[in-house]
Order: structure tokens, then C-alpha cells, then sequence
């Protein structure tokens, strides 16, 4: 377990204008790879949430967060955990050495795009993850997921890609591939 300065605390769990917590990613890699010894860290997150007064103000002390975390290790597998910032306690666990949570494998990323391409009119395939809609005026990103609790598109996509689909200009379509080859597309601005 972590105790977590305000200072790191603040830094990873912030509090917005409009009262929504917003949680640093990079920042909270950060304290992950601190605590796991190992790194590059990558982080998701499950749920953040905070208390409130009667009246409305936050009580800062009562920040909670949780997610996923892992460490790439090769091709498409990486060691997996999770994490849970409780206040100012941080607590770390490792699973296990796994398949990634994100897939990176090629092959099931363009199986994926094509059925993604399927259920759009008009769909163009670029490449494995990559669509064109509306006569190649917009981008679909296509992200296959082993693991249910990445499903943010704050957790899915890059920076870059992130600012594009909040301007409505990169459209996003999650494919979670479940047990038995199950799968579930998640489609949102597209």
C-alpha cells in the first residue's frame, strides 16, 4: 500500500469545474510504476467518484478511484494488475502475465475493423483499425479489447485521438472479444 501526498493525490484525481473528477492518466502511471517497480505503466480506469456536502462542496479526502493497470511485455501480452486509491491510500496488486487488455494483434484487429465495416454503410477499409465513413470525410478508430474494464474512450485512444473524437471528428468503435470468440461492439460517435 501507498500513502499518497496531497500533492500526488491532486495531481492524479483532480477536481473539475463542473464537479466531475477528472483523473490525470500519465500522472497516475506514475505512481503505478512507482509501486510496481516495472514500467512503462499503462492505466484504465473503472470508476472515480468522490463525496459531497450538504451543500454541494467536495470533501477532498473522500476521492476514490480504481482501474487496470499493465506493462507491455512482448507481442500482444503484457503483466496485468489492478489498482485502488482509497483517500490517500493507494493499493497495488498484481494478476497476472497475460494477453494485453488491448490487443494488439494484427490479424484480430483487422478481423475486427472488417466487422465493424460491415455495419456501416458505406464503410472503407484503410487498415486494421482504421475506417473511413461518410465518402472518406471521417475516421473511425476500431479498438479490440480482451479485458471489460477498459472501455473509456480516455483509456482507448491516443492524446491525439482522444481531442479528435471530442471535436466529433474521429468516431470510436470498441470491439470487446469475450469467452467462446464472443464479441461486443461498442460504437460511440460514429
Amino acid at each position: 500500500m501507498l500513502a499518497l501526498t496531497q500533492d500526488e493525490l491532486d495531481g492524479s484525481l483532480v477536481l473539475g469545474a463542473s464537479r466531475t473528477l477528472v483523473v490525470l492518466r500519465e500522472a497516475l502511471g506514475s505512481l503505478v510504476e512507482r509501486a510496481v517497480g516495472d514500467g512503462p505503466v499503462v492505466v484504465a480506469v473503472s470508476v472515480a467518484d468522490y463525496s459531497q456536502t450538504a451543500a454541494g462542496e467536495a470533501v477532498l479526502d473522500t476521492r476514490s478511484a480504481k482501474g487496470l493497470w499493465w506493462v507491455p511485455r512482448g507481442h500482444d501480452t503484457a503483466l496485468v494488475g489492478t489498482w485502488v486509491i482509497d483517500g490517500r491510500a493507494m493499493t497495488v496488486e498484481t494478476e497476472a502475465e497475460r494477453l494485453a487488455p488491448i490487443a494488439e494483434d494484427v490479424e484480430l484487429l483487422e478481423r475486427a475493423t472488417r466487422r465493424v465495416a460491415e455495419d456501416l454503410v458505406g464503410a472503407d477499409f484503410v487498415r486494421p483499425g482504421v475506417l473511413f465513413t461518410d465518402g472518406g470525410q471521417r475516421t473511425v478508430r476500431v479498438v479490440v479489447t480482451r479485458d471489460a474494464r477498459v472501455s473509456r474512450p480516455e483509456d482507448l485512444l491516443t492524446p491525439e485521438e482522444l481531442e479528435s473524437h471530442r471535436a466529433g471528428v474521429l468516431g470510436l468503435a470498441s470491439v470487446f472479444v469475450g469467452s467462446r470468440g464472443l464479441a461486443l461492439v461498442r460504437k460511440i460517435g460514429v
